[in-house]
């Protein structure tokens, strides 16, 4: 058995038609997902405001880029985690890099993440075209654009890219470990199989040092593969998983020799891995609740599957897919069945948990339809005036992107109350201002102590401060006022998420006690 046909070897059937596709096909097949990025993507590129979530990532890799706080001893805030170990720091310092090279700007966290969404979009087209190695040319070079276009479709996806979360870091190194485990599993040479497994097991160890034991899935990927795929032999499910497993442990062997790195991950399991299984922190949802961002996420391709069943039920076919492409359906099926099982088991629970897993799930719809892509695609050439009509409203898409993103420059998407009333008076804050709560509580009011710190430097303390925030309650029992003159303007900010009416804070200038 040659070392092409290792893997998938019972699933032969090829595609029907020309072997070729003509020019007018190959450039919808490109522009397609340059269309989808371009509307979903570039218009918030260059606006202002952020999720919260996704403010508090960027203002801790900026601060790790201007040189506070460490690799194992992340630095967020001079009130609210001065040291952060609530994640683990490989997808901060990743960010850090970006901003040192870059430098800091209002749009530099939406530029990092949507770097990494492209970096996905690339990574989930290779992993499909590894899928699909017995196929011809033409047809892997399809689905390597038919999979990244359904991932695209997805919502949940598209939004994670919009605000900059850690599962775009996680996600980079599973897909990656996917990759790598797939050409590990497809080779006959024991050397290329054994650097792919190292690979692959490298992979699954910088997936965990981004967001923790969520990156561990691709670890079931041999037997996945073997259950799935005849002709796969035990004997390398078994190579590869072991040789996964050495290069991991001794990843983690010389991490935790490190005593920076031990004293992080004793807090980082103690604080939220342990208490997030016990339910006692940030506990959201019930055991199904992320069926519907699952299930929500893909509705326009489920209902592009819907469509495409009736037409072939009112043509009496078959679903040639589901025939054709079995093993491949069925193997993804699983892998992405895998990465978001352990998700659902979790109390702790948010719709952008599933990110990782929706690479593979975009993978399993495009299974499903690409026969049916590549015969529309590859039709007569009484189809070439649709094609130029198709063609020309992805250009328009690609350009009302474009010139959406040079209109919302500058603008703001959420928090807009807060840019307009803050920034005017930036500079009598000064570089790293501290704002002196008037009630304890406020040190952990997670949208303002964001805000502040993303675009100010400033931190919210409870004694010490230059300046007092008074919120609407109009009490303040930290500190007294006695001596402070109120600041021109205040400012105003709207509850996370937007789920509470917004907030008016008033800003006093005070002398240090």
């Amino acid at each position: 058995m040659s070392e092409k046909e290792f893997i998938f070897s019972a699933d032969q059937d090829k595609l029907t038609g020309k072997e070729v596709l003509s020019k007018s096909a190959k450039s919808i097949v490109v522009l397609l997902p340059l269309a989808l990025f371009s509307v979903f993507i570039l218009p918030r590129l260059f606006a202002l405001g952020m999720f919260l979530d996704g403010m508090t990532y960027g203002a801790i890799s900026r601060n790790l880029a201007e040189g506070l706080g460490s690799f194992w001893n992340l630095h967020y805030s001079f009130g609210a985690y001065p040291i952060f170990r609530e994640h683990p720091p490989l997808a901060f310092f990743l960010q850090a890099q970006f901003v040192r090279v870059f430098g800091d700007y209002p749009y530099i966290d939406a530029l990092w993440s949507a770097l990494l969404g492209v970096i996905i979009l690339f990574l989930t087209g290779t992993v499909a075209r590894e899928f699909a190695q017995n196929r011809g040319d033409t047809n892997r070079q399809l689905n390597a654009f038919l999979a990244p276009t359904f991932l695209l479709l997805s919502s949940t996806f598209v939004w994670t890219v919009q605000n900059n979360l850690l599962e775009l870091s996680l996600s980079i190194f599973t897909l990656a470990s996917a990759y790598c485990v797939l050409r590990a599993s497809s080779r006959n040479s024991v050397l290329k199989c054994i650097f792919f497994s190292v690979m692959a097991g490298i992979c699954i160890g910088l997936a965990f040092l981004c967001k923790g034991p969520v990156g561990l899935f691709p670890l079931a990927m041999p037997f996945i593969l073997r259950f799935s795929t005849p002709g796969y032999r035990t004997s390398r499910a078994l190579t590869v998983t072991f040789v996964m497993l050495v290069s991991l442990f001794i990843l983690s062997i010389f991490i935790w020799l490190s005593a920076p790195a031990k004293e992080f991950f004793s807090a980082y399991f103690k604080n939220q891995v342990v208490r997030s299984l016990a339910g006692e922190r940030e506990v959201a949802g019930s055991k199904i609740s992320l069926l519907e961002p699952l299930f929500g996420s893909f509705a326009v391709p489920l209902a592009i599957l819907l469509l495409i069943s009736l037409n072939q039920a009112s043509r009496g076919l078959v679903f040639d897919s589901l025939q054709k492409n079995r093993q491949r359906l069925t193997a993804s099926g699983l892998i992405a069945f895998s990465a978001s099982l352990p998700l659902f088991l979790s109390p702790k629970q948010m719709a952008w948990y599933i990110v990782p897993s929706l690479p593979f799930y975009a993978i399993f719809f495009s299974e499903l339809v690409l026969e049916n892509w590549f015969s529309f695609l590859n039709s007569s050439s009484a189809r070439l005036t649709l094609f130029k009509y198709i063609q020309a409203g992805f250009v328009s898409l690609i350009l009302l992107g474009l010139f959406l993103m040079v209109r919302n420059a500058g603008k703001p998407r959420r928090d807009g109350e807060f840019f307009r009333d803050v920034l005017p008076f930036q500079e009598q804050l000064g570089d790293r201002p501290l704002f002196t709560a008037c009630r304890p509580e406020q040190i952990f009011d997670w949208g303002l102590v964001a805000l502040l710190q993303r675009h100010l430097r400033g931190s919210i303390v409870l004694q010490g401060g230059d300046f007092v925030i008074l919120d609407s309650q109009g009490t303040c029992t930290n500190v007294s006022l006695a001596g402070c003159s109120l600041l021109q303007h205040s400012l105003s900010l709207a509850a996370p998420q937007g789920l509470l009416s917004s907030q008016r804070f008033t800003v006093y200038r005070c002398a240090q006690p």
